[in-house]
């Protein structure tokens, strides 16, 4: 829900990256999530935004986030391994 919320409001990709990342840090994340092993539910999602002039990155977990963003011509994200060529 952030992501379109993001995308409607922002007119370039990192206008949309701040308004996921204030709507996470004020309303949290909703929506399907598992139990974690240390007691209650998680949540935890991944974006990428990008316009004709850059991208940004966004990893969630719960309330929260990291965005990076992306200055490389050939980005690969795969779990905890992230490589810029």
């Amino acid at each position: 829900m952030w992501c379109s919320l993001g995308l409607e409001r922002g007119a370039t990709a990192k206008e949309a990256m701040e308004v996921i990342t204030t709507l996470l840090e004020e309303k949290g994340q909703g929506g399907n999530c598992e139990e974690s092993s240390f007691g209650g539910f998680t949540y935890h999602n991944g974006f990428l935004i990008a316009d004709q002039s850059e991208a940004w990155i966004i990893e969630t977990a719960g309330l929260h986030w990291a965005a990076e963003r992306i200055t490389c011509t050939l980005y690969f994200n795969w779990n905890k391994f992230l490589r810029c060529w």
